[in-house]
């Protein structure tokens, strides 16, 4: 191969590795105007990079280099301690996250518990001492109560490893249907917190659809808006997560087929073919969603376009950071070090391992997401409940109360408080916001079937005698 400063050299060029990118430069610079010598240069970067692993291994090597050590066992094993590194991080990040999600469910569910038990009192028993105005109420329900899981989402976001390039697509996709979300908010979910809305042309036609959705259920009035929160909901989440659903599980399986195809491909170099005949000949084969990108890389070098080129090529039609990296240091063992059997195994071995922690981290953090929906659900039968109870209760004491105006004033926060929670579930699972679309939606689905369900069935559990 090539010493580590040519690798860093040819990186500074690259948008692979961003940070990594910005130090390299600056250690050309160092070289070409400095006057330093390329340890030395190497040295200075490493001392600036905040990364603790990668910091000890450059300056482990300008050490062993100027010892006049085997260099390249040093990187190997190097190498090998930081996967191992790695994947104990994993575990810790799991038990991590593990703390995290019982912290959101205590804070979400019994500050909200609290919250609304005192506003029901207070609105049902109103006295000169226990009283929460309904503004306040809004203000914490709809913004504080929304904001903490938000903030929830920016832990988990800071916590978890991440690569420098994510696929954005999913995102792209719920930008671009988001006016349509939001046009539908607009005139079937606005009409039912400004009433004088309803009187209008047209609202008045949006806001009998959602009162006609709400007969068909057998529900009383007051639903009406969280009805119409949970389809907006499922309209503003449902493209993203289908884009989610596509784009990821093709990135997988480019990912999982490009890890066979570099196992192939050692052993058939070493039987002493060249790397790109050994490629044209591997195209035959099939790896899944990286197989029609090695047909085009095999015709590439087939028409002998430079590697770079090809490589740039892939990095095109490819999204994730992972097969890109894959192909970018194949493309480097080839064009720069003659594309040895030994750099061909240390690469596979490196995809192998790559992909084994990507398969452990799933496992660890899958589970996790249980937690989020356990919570949005027990929140939602927790409050209908309650308030049929309330009602039950102070009829017994010949007082009455507007069922509809509690489950008005209710339900919509904690349907927000179910979807945000979704996307808690896909962060923490997937390590991403857009993976939580998905969850966001199914947490809409069951909200709604939660609705229903506790709405049918709370009078009859907390029926209570009159005479």
């Amino acid at each position: 191969g090539i010493p580590p400063y040519k690798s860093l050299i040819r990186l500074a060029n690259s948008q692979l590795m961003p940070n990594i990118a910005k130090a390299a430069k600056v250690a050309e610079l160092n070289v070409t105007v400095g006057g330093l010598d390329p340890v030395t240069a190497v040295e200075r970067m490493a001392k600036g990079v905040p990364s603790k692993e990668y910091k000890d291994l450059m300056l482990g090597y300008a050490s062993t280099l100027r010892s006049g050590g085997d260099v390249v066992h040093y990187l190997i094993r190097k190498t090998e301690q930081i996967f191992t590194s790695r994947m104990g991080k994993m575990r810790i990040v799991g038990e991590r996250m593990g703390m995290m999600m019982e912290g959101f469910a205590a804070v979400t569910m019994m500050l909200s518990l609290v919250l609304f038990t005192i506003y029901i009192v207070s609105r049902a028993l109103p006295s000169e001492f226990l009283i929460m105005p309904s503004e306040q109420f809004v203000l914490i329900a709809y913004l504080i109560l929304p904001g903490l899981s938000a903030l929830f989402i920016y832990i988990a976001d800071i916590s978890q490893p991440k690569y420098p390039v994510s696929d954005s697509r999913p995102m792209k996709t719920l930008l671009l249907t988001m006016p349509f979300a939001f046009a539908f908010a607009a005139l079937f979910v606005i009409p039912f917190f400004i009433t004088e809305l309803q009187a209008l042309p047209f609202f008045d036609t949006t806001s009998n659809m959602i009162k006609q959705l709400r007969v068909m259920t057998g529900l009383e009035m007051g639903y009406e808006s969280s009805i119409a929160l949970v389809l907006f909901f499922i309209i503003l989440f449902l493209p993203g997560a289908i884009a989610y659903q596509k784009y990821g599980t093709e990135n997988f399986s480019v990912m999982h087929g490009l890890t066979l195809f570099l196992r192939d491909l050692t052993e058939a170099r070493k039987t002493g073919l060249s790397p790109e005949r050994c490629i044209v000949d591997l195209a035959r084969n099939s790896y899944g969603a990286f197989s029609k990108h090695l047909k085009i890389i095999a015709r590439q070098i087939g028409w002998g376009m430079p590697l770079r080129k090809i490589y740039e090529d892939f990095a095109k039609r490819t999204h994730g950071w992972l097969e890109k990296a894959g192909v970018f240091i194949l493309v480097d063992a080839i064009d720069v070090g003659g594309g040895a059997p030994e750099t061909f195994e240390v690469l596979a071995s490196f995809s192998e391992d790559l992909e084994e922690i990507e398969r452990q981290k799933r496992a660890t953090l899958k589970p996790l997401m249980l937690i989020p929906y356990i919570t949005a659900l027990m929140l939602i039968i927790v409050v209908v409940v309650l308030v049929a109870f309330m009602k039950n209760l102070l009829t017994l004491a010949r007082l009455s109360i507007s069922t509809a105006e509690f489950i008005h004033f209710f339900l919509p926060p904690v349907i927000i408080i179910a979807a945000i929670s979704g996307l808690v579930a896909g962060k923490i699972s997937s390590s991403t916001v857009a993976g939580g679309f998905k969850h966001a939606v199914i947490m809409s689905l069951l909200g709604l079937v939660a609705i229903y369900a506790s709405g049918a069935l709370a009078v009859q559990m907390f029926q209570l005698p009159t005479a």
